[in-house]
């Protein structure tokens, strides 16, 4: 991961306090042809086999035990296509890793977490008051993030331990997110990060109302340019390409009301090439 050298920060403005700041995570469906319940209750075959070399981008085969077939066809990919044609299982499970030379120089660490097999690579520094934070590399285009003000927290991996049994245990992929939570990484506030094959997503988690209702991210971009687009989304360009896309996060309660009263814009800041208060 190469060195990255133009900085974009990231005011974050909660206009209306909730209780928790959350993002609703998309759902890795079955496809409607495969109904468990069913199978179990009328004793139909079961599944007992992947057909690997049918596998598509977001598509599984399966044999069951009467010789038939399903299909599972999934909301968001759940493989990623190697070098040789073949197609792999994304695996975004966080494990402890040594940092390289220019990583360690990065993070300001040499104990990293970073995912196994996904299709873009993620890295979490162990304490949230690390130089760095967070690295996300996609399209051959790092960027990394980091909290001012942040305080000193231990990164939290959020293991998936149901145990899974009969179709579920072929049909359900735990692997494909993964959950990442620095607690009280501010006064009443956690960090969380979901790691899934579409992207990074990141709530900031308010426990009281008393919380501050400011945070300020900055962002190393490297090469590309921010160019604002409305006063919720922010996109991260290559010439005309969109690499990456930062959006206002919403605000949800405990009661399930949602509020999108967070906004993003660039300004010109001292120390940096541009400013997204948000």
């Amino acid at each position: 991961m190469k060195l990255l050298k133009k900085t974009l920060a990231v005011i974050l403005v909660m206009l209306t306090l909730f209780t928790t700041c959350t993002v609703v995570m998309p759902v890795f469906a079955e496809s409607e042809d495969v109904n468990i319940a069913e199978t179990v209750e009328n004793n139909e075959p079961e599944i007992i086999a992947e057909i690997t070399e049918k596998r598509e981008e977001n598509i599984k085969h399966f044999m069951r035990s009467d010789g038939s077939f399903v299909v599972a066809q999934y909301d968001n990919p759940v493989h990623y296509q190697v070098d040789s044609g073949e197609w792999v299982d994304i695996d975004n499970t966080i494990t402890e890793t040594d940092a390289t030379t220019e990583q360690s120089e990065l993070f300001g660490t040499d104990v990293l977490y970073a995912t196994n097999k996904a299709v873009d690579n993620v890295v979490f520094a162990e304490k949230s008051n690390s130089n760095t934070l967070v690295a996300y590399e996609s399209k051959d285009y790092p960027i990394s993030l980091n909290y001012q003000s942040v305080k000193k927290s231990n990164i939290q991996i959020i293991e998936n331990n149901e145990e899974l049994t009969g179709d579920d245990a072929f049909l359900t992929l735990p692997n494909v997110t993964q959950e990442v939570l620095y607690e009280n990484a501010f006064t009443d506030a956690d960090l969380q990060y979901i790691v899934s094959p579409t992207g990074l997503k990141e709530n900031i988690i308010l426990k009281s109302k008393s919380v501050q209702n400011s945070f300020t991210v900055n962002y190393n971009i490297g090469e590309l340019t921010a160019e604002v687009i409305d006063d919720h989304t922010i996109n991260l360009m290559a010439d005309n390409e969109i690499v990456y896309t930062i959006s206002a996060p919403y605000m949800v309660d405990s009661n399930g009301v949602k509020s999108e009263a967070v906004t993003l814009d660039v300004d010109k800041c001292k120390g940096c090439t541009n400013c997204i208060h948000d």
